[in-house]
């Protein structure tokens, strides 16, 4: 075999892998970053129901319990008589995976959506803080609850009454909360997290200068390969396009206070995305961008990228991608994952792996 058969060979081992690299500059960080793509995409969204409310409603909470599957709060600025206006506590519930929903109960707390839920390892569904629909108060109150009826409020001190659009996970046991944006102006960055070690009781801050928390930080934490990741996120102006910003950027940490830069996302920066960890992978779904984004979808995206254990982002192809929307909510169930909800949506959307193994389509 001649040296340069082999070294094409060698070049077209990646497809037979079912892998290609493709690499590019990001200029944000002057650095090379390579992607990983497939030849043939392994996963599917298929549609199990386009009518879960009576009109979509976003910046909700998903909860699975065994069979059953909750949705918490959410906004929706035609869908609620006064004097709630935009925004709900009302708590919806199917016993069929998603396919058919019934209303539930209301909540003991204020109607609020965009708040850090937390489906704890005590048993307990965690709400803490609010939106900008919420008095300071409001926003200041830890709810839980066991069986997603009866609520019962924690704290009313929380340091979060100053802020909206903030993320927060449970990681070890104890609570980390904390970013977003301040109120009543959105013109402030909230640069801090803070840490909960008795379920929401009392906080302490950790760090105050963290700069890539000081944004939208909707739906962007979860934790995977045993640190907690921060993905993408954007800044939420007034409706200016010069007062929007979003962020490609990726960070994680195994403390709250040191963060470590991990390899950006492949695609463009939202925010309103969701993340959640399936199939072994850290995945971002969907989110909102008034610059990469289209008016006529009210600027929401599909677009689907996942992390592998080896730290490596994957963008599933374009066909491959579900429903343009933001602020939904996500959640595993019966080995797949469900997107519920949202922007502009008000269905249920089941990804999972294809029978078949590949589509090369």
């Amino acid at each position: 075999m001649s040296i340069n058969l082999l070294i094409v060979l060698i070049g077209f081992l990646p497809f037979f892998l079912g892998l290609s690299e493709r690499s590019f500059v990001d200029k944000r960080f002057n650095e090379k970053v390579e992607i990983s793509q497939r030849p043939c995409e392994e996963f599917q969204w298929t549609l199990l129901s386009d009518s879960i409310f009576p009109q979509w409603r976003d910046g909700i909470a998903a909860i699975a319990r065994g069979d059953e599957l909750f949705l918490i709060g959410g906004w929706n600025p035609r869908a609620f008589a006064p004097p709630f206006h935009a925004t709900t506590n009302e708590i919806w519930k199917s016993g069929d995976g998603g396919r058919n929903w019934t209303l539930f109960s209301k909540a003991a707390f204020a109607p609020r959506h965009t708040f850090v839920c937390i489906d704890s390892d005590d048993g307990y569904v965690y709400v803490i803080g609010g939106d900008q629909y919420n008095s300071e108060a409001e926003r200041a109150e830890v709810w839980r609850s066991k069986d997603l009826m009866n609520w019962q409020l924690i704290s009313d001190k929380s340091p979060f009454g100053n802020r909206m659009l903030m993320a927060g996970v449970e990681y070890k046991g104890r609570f980390f909360v904390g970013g977003g944006q301040g109120l009543p102006d959105f013109k402030s960055g909230k640069t801090d997290i803070y840490v909960s070690e008795d379920k929401g009781v009392t906080w302490r801050c950790l760090a105050d200068s963290l700069k890539h928390m000081g944004k939208n930080l909707v739906g962007t934490m979860s934790v995977f390969n045993d640190r907690i990741y921060q993905v993408s996120g954007g800044w939420y102006g007034d409706g200016e396009l010069s007062d929007f910003d979003y962020s490609r950027e990726v960070y994680s940490t195994e403390d709250g206070i040191n963060w470590s830069k991990a390899q950006p996302i492949p695609i463009d920066g939202v925010q309103y995305p969701n993340t959640i960890i399936f199939d072994d992978k850290l995945w971002l779904i969907g989110g909102n961008s008034v610059i990469s984004g289209s008016i006529t979808d009210a600027y929401n995206k599909n677009d689907v990228c996942y992390m592998g254990g080896d730290g490596k982002w994957l963008a599933l192809a374009k066909k491959a991608n579900g429903p343009k929307t933001h602020a939904s909510s996500l959640v595993v169930y019966n080995q797949s994952l469900l997107l519920l909800a949202g922007n502009q949506l008000n269905g249920v959307y089941e990804l999972s792996k294809r029978p078949d193994g590949c589509d090369t389509e």
